[in-house]
């Protein structure tokens, strides 16, 4: 293995493999699983609770902000041209 390949995630998503004839890439899926042994234990660690009442939050683009605002103000025209 030449180098591990990490995706935007930062979660390693593939492998760069030395070959006799060059080099490959392939998937975790396509390596051979090792069987390793390990002396330790495993350390199970505590993960804070989730805020189910948080709000989410997803920053709207510029385009949809203008679109709405463009929305917004041809349906107070059409109100208007209604009511007179």
């Amino acid at each position: 293995i030449v180098r591990l390949i990490t995706g935007r995630d930062g979660v390693v998503r593939g492998v760069e493999l030395q070959t006799g004839n060059g080099r490959l890439e392939r998937p975790l899926q396509l390596i051979y699983p090792l069987e390793l042994h390990c002396d330790q234990e495993a350390v199970e660690r505590e993960t804070p609770p989730l805020n189910a009442q948080a709000k989410e939050f997803r920053p709207k683009r510029k385009a949809a902000e203008n679109a709405a605002a463009k929305i917004n103000k041809v349906l107070a025209e059409e109100e208007e041209t209604v009511i007179d």
